[in-house]
């Protein structure tokens, strides 16, 4: 419900909450970082930072894999859209500066998550790895509001750039006749946000965990076939004018590249969970 009014404003228009999410958002979590040191004394007093290593060898292996999954699909979505908000850039370049920022902002995310979580299981004696959760906790009424609005505003501006607009575009590229943007946009809300039932995936860390690591399957191999078609197929030529024409170029067969959705198949058949595979191991 508090998205929908987002919805109704133009992407290229909504620059302005982005630039009020740069400010707000970064000073929340520092804050909330600040606070849960100095109420555990320091990062090197917490639990986390005093645990020693659990496993080794190929479960080590198997677990940072796991753990690098789930990293990589907290962005996999925008990783895949990402033209679809770098058309509004100036120039060509003004992208690159991902390069920089993006794992810079992931690492520091991912400490301050770590951090937190570790601090709350010595202030509430468990791990709570929801900030909500840990909000909760706090007698400071203003304190927990602006904590709450802060990390709203971080989860409304994610579900915009990463979600909302992203999955608008595909729709409206299905459909041009009768999805436009602000439509791709509602129809993306009422699945994403209510026919998945996604609260059920924030139940618990694992369920969280394992559909972030899940995405990847997906999108993964999406992403793959992009770069390589672009990069090593096409040779950076495109014929511009025949991607808006239905009956161009790159309409290949009935509107579908079989070769594209053969890659497909191929690339995430063989790493789907389940002991129906357990063939191809």
């Amino acid at each position: 419900m508090f998205q929908f009014p987002f919805l109704l404003i133009p992407g290229e228009k909504v620059r302005w909450f982005f630039v009020f999410k740069a400010i707000v958002v970064p000073i929340a979590f520092i804050t909330v970082l600040g606070w849960s040191m100095h109420a555990v004394g320091g990062f090197a007093g917490s639990p986390i930072a005093q645990q020693e290593a659990t496993v080794s060898g190929s479960a080590l292996g198997w677990a940072f894999m796991n753990a690098l999954n789930a990293s990589l699909g907290t962005y996999c979505t925008l990783g895949v859209n990402v033209a679809d908000f770098t058309r509004y850039a100036r120039t060509p370049r003004a992208q690159y500066v991902q390069l920089f920022i993006i794992p810079v902002c992931f690492i520091l995310v991912s400490f301050f998550g770590i951090a937190v979580t570790s601090a709350s299981k010595v202030l509430y004696g468990d791990y709570l790895w929801n900030p909500a959760a840990i909000f909760a906790m706090w007698t400071n009424r203003a304190a927990v509001f602006f904590a709450s609005a802060s990390f709203a505003i971080s989860i409304i501006g994610t579900n915009i750039s990463a979600n909302s607009i992203s999955a608008a575009v595909d729709l409206m590229t299905l459909c041009p006749k009768y999805v436009n943007l602000r439509r791709g946009q509602i129809i993306a809300a009422l699945i994403g946000g209510w026919a998945f039932v996604p609260w059920n995936i924030l139940a618990n860390a694992i369920s969280f965990l394992n559909f972030m690591s899940g995405y990847t399957i997906w999108l993964g191999p999406i992403t793959s076939i992009m770069i390589a078609e672009y990069w090593i197929i096409k040779k950076q030529k495109v014929n511009v004018p025949e991607l808006y024409r239905p009956h161009g170029m790159y309409r290949y067969w009935n509107g579908i590249n079989w070769r594209a959705l053969l890659a497909l198949c191929v690339g995430f058949i063989p790493v789907l969970p389940g002991p129906h595979l357990s063939f191809l191991y």
